[in-house]
């Protein structure tokens, strides 16, 4: 983990959490109807009982999974667009069940080798009611011009992750219109004007969906449930429509931008257009330099891939050995005219190039003077998180509760699995074992707790012992080193000597930011902090020997540079101590050094003094926690007494549209949404 605080990495990976929380696959067992007109649905004719998996965005990963049924059969799944999919169906739901019965259901994905899997029980057929379109026959002749309203029958009795899915198609799997929507009310759909196209018919998809299970553990997440799913047609009336396309497409953005820096040299590369592209066109090329020499790469490394709107191409390359090579130069190159990217209308876009800088040679060096937390290549670290809003006690950090982590960067580490097997409490339990999962270049495993108390029951002190095992076979261990997670004690609590003061900073002086000592600190243990603004980037990071900025265990203080932080600005500032337990063991054939530590932290709010404005601070995320009922509760700031949005979208670049709104009364507040809920949010105050 050189030249990264712990800290920081841990939020990285609550994030990584997240987001495994907010998209999951998805199995179902289905019933299908069709409706006509204004008629009740009927059950379909064709083999109406359907079994379904559903692995949203899952093949830009470059992956191959594999559904695993409760009698051990094992059914492929074939990439859809950048989904994983797999499909099958019955003509009763009697003769579905014989082969798709109760039970679990596993899903193994591998990417590059990293293979995750989630597992989760489906019962017995609970199918919900067909759902239907009110007023069909209204909408047999559509003014395309104009807004179409759908109204749909409402979901009957909602879960929490309940929820109606309306799909509009247009003689193709790709649809044109795609929503969804979550509780009790009565349904409308909203499509756009000019959405569908004049004199055209158009298949609807109407699916009432009911969640019945979800895995229980960290790794793929994967829902399970059932769903009645019931198919319309609707026509637009003549005329009208949107006029010929003849306007070309621009390239709108590269991400990273020209001449930046790409820090993670496994990121990905993106351009975004201004409008869907022909998916089947997809002329990108690299070429790269070193200190002026020419650089070969290999095109076979090479990964292209569409986003669902075909607006956003995103290349990886060499995702198994590294990434983008070190520190190079790489030049892209879009290719236009006629036979180059275009539209799809025809149009052509015109050539594009430009150039990106990949992280410096010097990753995974270790930096003179740093200390154990910052030198350790991979370990195993239990952090428990405070908050203080006053000049007393901090309280426990409902946010982010009590985290176990184990991380592993360890160049020249064998291929293949990256596990942990740990203690298990109590005996004569057998030890457990758990696989990592590998987030920005770094294998990680991480687990949330509620509390202190229960992080140490499932992770107790003893011998943790990290392991690569080998890719083609995970049972034969390769290399492995025994870390001891010790009984020495967690540390004291963090606190800041001077709230008040921290809450009317004058950014023109230096601000000497105290705390308490870390009483019984030893010569090996650690104490950093960390100062990130209201965007969440980090204004100040200590220690950091790198940069030639240590930071004493003893230390009770730091002085902030004056003009660091900006005139009326809210921050927020972390201060960690860590007890270690354990540090300098070797994984063979590599030089990285192991560690263990027992941590707390405690976070608190810095504000400056002065006028910006009449700007408004825009909302900052602060937490992300998937809660036990399985939804998620997001953690947010913004201004007392302003009308906080939250948009969402179905793609990345949009268009958003309002999901939720609140006015708080705090400016810290939080969000419950359903962790089935997929599309992108942002936050915004008007």
């Amino acid at each position: 983990m050189n030249r990264y605080l712990l800290p920081k990495l841990v939020a990285l990976s609550l994030s990584c959490l997240a987001c495994l929380a907010q998209d999951p696959s998805l199995l179902v067992k289905s019933h299908r109807f069709e409706q006509r007109q204004a008629a009740d649905p009927v059950e379909a004719a064709d083999r109406p009982f359907r079994i379904s998996y559903f692995g949203e965005g899952l093949a830009v990963l470059g992956s191959t999974a594999a559904l695993v049924l409760p009698s051990a059969a094992r059914r492929d799944c074939v990439a859809q667009g950048n989904d994983l999919t797999f499909t099958d169906s019955a003509a009763t739901g009697a003769e579905l069940d014989r082969t798709y019965g109760t039970g679990t259901y596993t899903v193994s994905l591998d990417a590059f080798g990293l293979v995750l899997s989630g597992a989760a029980v489906l019962g017995t057929a609970a199918y919900p009611d067909a759902p239907k379109i009110l007023d069909l026959a209204a909408a047999q002749s559509i003014d395309a011009d104009s807004d179409l309203i759908l109204k749909a029958s409402p979901l009957n009795a909602p879960g929490p992750d309940d929820y109606l899915r309306l799909v509009i198609r247009s003689g193709t799997d790709i649809p044109v219109y795609s929503e969804e929507f979550f509780g009790s009310d009565p349904v409308e759909f909203t499509v756009a004007a000019r959405t569908l196209s004049a004199s055209t018919e158009y298949s609807v998809e109407l699916s009432s969906v009911r969640i019945t299970g979800h895995a229980p553990d960290a790794g793929l997440a994967l829902a399970v449930g059932f769903s009645s799913v019931t198919t319309a047609t609707i026509h637009t009336a003549a005329g009208g429509g949107a006029p010929p396309d003849l306007t070309p497409p621009v390239l709108t953005a590269s991400i990273p931008a020209d001449g930046a820096l790409m820090t993670n040299r496994l990121s990905p590369f993106a351009v975004q257009f201004s409008e869907p592209m022909d998916p089947g066109r997809r002329p990108l090329t690299f070429t790269a330099t070193k200190a002026g020499a020419p650089l070969t790469l290999d095109s076979a490394k090479l990964t292209l891939l569409w986003d669902g709107q075909s607006t956003s191409l995103v290349a990886l390359y060499n995702q198994a050995g590294g990434g983008w090579p070190v520190d190079a130069v790489v030049t892209w190159t879009l290719k236009g005219g006629v036979d180059g990217f275009r539209d799809t209308a025809g149009n052509p876009l015109a050539t594009s190039s430009g150039t990106f800088l990949t992280s410096v040679g010097a990753d995974g060096k270790v930096c003179a003077g740093a200390t154990a937390m910052e030198d350790a290549g991979f370990g195993v670290t239990k952090l428990v998180n405070y908050l203080q809003t006053g000049t007393g006690t901090p309280v426990n950090d409902t946010t982010n509760g009590a985290v176990i982590q184990a991380f592993a960067e360890v160049p020249g580490a064998p291929p293949g699995y990256a596990a942990l097997e740990f203690p298990a409490d109590p005996a004569p339990k057998p030890h457990q074992l758990k696989f990592f999962t590998q987030f920005a270049g770094v294998q990680l495993l991480t687990q949330v707790f509620p509390n202190r108390g229960e992080l140490d029951a499932a992770y107790p002190a003893g011998t943790y012992d990290f392991e690569f095992r080998d890719k083609t076979s995970p049972t034969t261990v390769v290399v492995h080193t025994v870390l001891d997670l010790g009984a020495t004690g967690y540390p004291p609590v963090p606190r800041f000597s001077d709230f008040d003061a921290a809450q009317n900073i004058d950014p023109a002086k230096d601000f000497a930011l105290g705390w308490d000592a870390f009483a019984g600190s030893g010569a090996a243990d650690s104490l950093s902090i960390t100062i990130t603004d209201e965007a969440g980037d980090t204004v100040l990071s200590l220690p950091d020997a790198c940069a030639g900025k240590p930071l004493a265990v003893t230390a009770t203080s730091v002085v902030v540079p004056k003009d660091l932080l900006k005139p009326g600005k809210t921050y927020v500032v972390t201060l960690g101590f860590f007890r270690i337990t354990d540090q300098g063991k070797v994984m063979p054939g590599t030089t990285s050094r192991g560690i263990t530590a027992l941590g707390r932290s405690t976070r608190m709010t810095l504000k400056t003094v002065g006028t910006v404005g009449t700007v408004v601070s825009a909302p900052v995320l602060r937490g992300i926690a998937l809660r036990p009922d399985g939804q998620l509760a997001l953690t947010v700031e913004s201004a007392v007494g302003r009308v906080f949005f939250l948009d969402r979208a179905a793609t990345l670049p949009g268009p958003f549209a309002p999901y939720t709104n609140t006015t708080p009364a705090s400016p810290t507040f939080e969000l419950v949404l359903p962790a089935t809920e997929p599309g992108f949010f942002r936050g915004r105050v008007e």
